[in-house]
Order: C-alpha cells, then sequence, then structure tokens
C-alpha cells in the first residue's frame, strides 16, 4: 500500500508526528488525560477506529497511550454468525462458577474455624509448657556446670 492509496495513512503519520513531541514531556496519567481531551488525540482515535490495522505503528510511536479499541458487531450480525449462542452457553458456564464460588467460601469459612480463639489458647498453652521445660533444662544444665 503506498501513501497515494490511503489518505488515512497519511493523514495518521502527520498527526502521530505532531503528537509524538507531546507524549515524550508527559506523565502517564497526564498522557490519559489528554487521550480523553485532545482533539489531535480524537483524529487520531478515529482514524484508528476505521482502521484498527495501524494500532501496531501508532504504539510503535507514540506507546500504549491509545488502547486497541474491540469493534462489537450489531446484534443481527452476531445471530446469523452463531455468537448469541455462544453468548447463551457462557450463561450456562455460570452455575460452575457458583461451584467454585461456594467451594472458595467453604475454604475461607474452614480456615476461620481454625483460628477460633479456642484454638489459639491451645497453641499458647503448648508453647508455654516448651517454655517452661526449657527453663527446668536450663536450670538444670547449670546447676552440673557450676556445681
Amino acid at each position: 500500500m503506498t501513501e497515494n492509496e490511503n489518505p488515512d495513512h497519511v493523514k495518521l503519520t502527520e498527526l502521530l508526528e505532531q503528537a509524538k513531541p507531546l507524549m515524550l514531556k508527559m506523565y502517564p496519567d497526564q498522557q490519559k488525560v489528554w487521550v480523553v481531551e485532545s482533539p489531535l488525540a480524537q483524529e487520531i482515535k478515529s482514524i484508528l477506529a476505521n482502521h484498527p490495522e495501524y494500532y501496531a505503528e501508532i504504539r510503535a510511536v507514540v506507546g500504549g497511550v491509545f488502547p486497541p479499541q474491540r469493534i462489537m458487531p450489531p446484534k443481527e450480525a452476531m445471530k446469523s454468525k452463531g455468537i448469541m449462542k455462544s453468548r447463551q452457553s457462557k450463561a450456562a458456564k455460570s452455575e460452575s462458577r457458583d461451584k467454585v464460588r461456594k467451594m472458595r467460601d467453604d475454604f475461607r469459612a474452614a480456615e476461620k474455624k481454625a483460628k477460633t480463639p479456642v484454638a489459639g489458647a491451645e497453641i499458647r498453652s503448648a508453647t508455654r509448657a516448651r517454655r517452661r521445660v526449657t527453663k527446668e533444662v536450663l536450670k538444670e544444665f547449670r546447676g552440673k556446670f557450676n556445681g
């Protein structure tokens, strides 16, 4: 494809040449605001909407500021292509999602049950008992060593 064949490509390259010096001086949060508010960015977006194949070129010049746009086909086209059926099958998958969520919630409940105050008290008492034994062993050892 030559530049004479596609005037949108020529216009895009001109817009990108104007946008590149601006983008280099901006922080990422400023770039996001610029993409939303700038007329220059709006023109680039409109060309990108018509020609998504230019996305790689735009990304190479100004970075990932312009997110790739997903173009949704109209509902009539979706029905003829069977896309609506695939969406309906996704609804059936939500049952398995519910099962996963229930298992996750049950697992978290079991974890909370293990952290009950009774279990914590048992752990503390076992730790205290080990400390007492250790102290007694140290006293006995010191008595033999010093005595």
